[in-house]
């Protein structure tokens, strides 16, 4: 696994729209930026981008989810 392949991938999950391949986009980036992760020193600053990209997909994930659930539970007012 190169930089080159977590960046893109990361960068497909942030640019993502469709909503339904948004998990998809930020799984496939995690898995790659972990891959890479333990190919690299953990003190190199490709190591500390990575912690930050990893933590920012993790929030991005949660505010998905949270998203979803709001959404679910307005259509459930509704009825």
């Amino acid at each position: 696994m190169t930089k080159q392949d977590w960046s893109e991938k990361y960068s497909a999950a942030l640019s993502e729209t469709n909503r339904s391949l948004l998990p998809v986009r930020i799984d496939e980036a995690q898995k790659a930026m972990v891959e890479r992760s333990r190919e690299i020193p953990q003190t190199s600053q490709e190591q500390q981008r990575l912690n930050y990209a990893i933590n920012l997909l993790s929030l991005l994930r949660d505010l998905e989810e949270k998203n979803d659930l709001n959404s679910v539970a307005r259509g459930m007012m509704k009825e």
